[in-house]
């Protein structure tokens, strides 16, 4: 049932011909190979079925099947490849880009310390009052800055990571420029 829903036409094609090559036979193989690689399997056998039929065309589906083996194999490392190098950077990227949020949501919590100050010192009307706002004004101010400029120094550094992890060392040059 399932090669007729199946978009897959090389699974559709194994499906069907695991049916006819293994017919009678009770044969049940996990499909945990990708579809190319059990292609081949499956024509490598028709080849040991079919072989009195002819030379030349035993010999055709023997290469096609070792193609088709090669093919799956090939694929394999693929997807091996994108989950150990892709995946796994997106991932760093993704818990650096959590990282950078709860500082940015830090320095949100700053400038509203500091517009708290301001609104203080607005209303102050003693001197005494007036200085202790100003005060701490100048301290909040003081701590906001800081916290821009050191999150905006994160920020570059990660990001000049990244482009070193990412393999895009022609990207450098243009960035550290900036």
């Amino acid at each position: 049932m399932q090669s007729l829903i199946e978009p897959n036409p090389a699974y559709r094609f194994t499906s069907n011909f695991k049916k006819f090559v293994t017919r009678g036979k009770n044969e049940d193989e996990p499909a945990t190979k990708p579809a190319e690689t059990e292609l081949g399997l499956i024509l490598d056998r028709a080849v040991s079925i079919m072989a009195p039929s002819g030379p030349t065309f035993g010999l055709d589906l023997s290469n096609m099947a070792n193609l088709q083996q090669e093919l799956g194999k090939s694929k394999e490392k693929l997807k091996q490849v994108v989950k150990e190098e892709i995946i796994t950077g997106l991932n760093a990227i993704t818990q650096q880009l959590n990282e950078l949020i709860k500082e940015r949501k830090e320095l949100e919590n700053k400038r509203l310390d500091v517009d708290f100050y301001k609104g203080r010192l607005r209303s102050s009307s003693t001197a005494s009052a007036i200085e202790s706002a100003t005060t701490s004004l100048n301290e909040a101010t003081y701590a906001l800055n800081i916290g821009v400029a050191t999150f905006e120094n994160e920020c570059k550094e990660k990001i000049v990571q990244f482009i070193a992890k990412s393999h895009c060392s022609d990207l450098m040059p243009s960035f550290e420029m900036a």
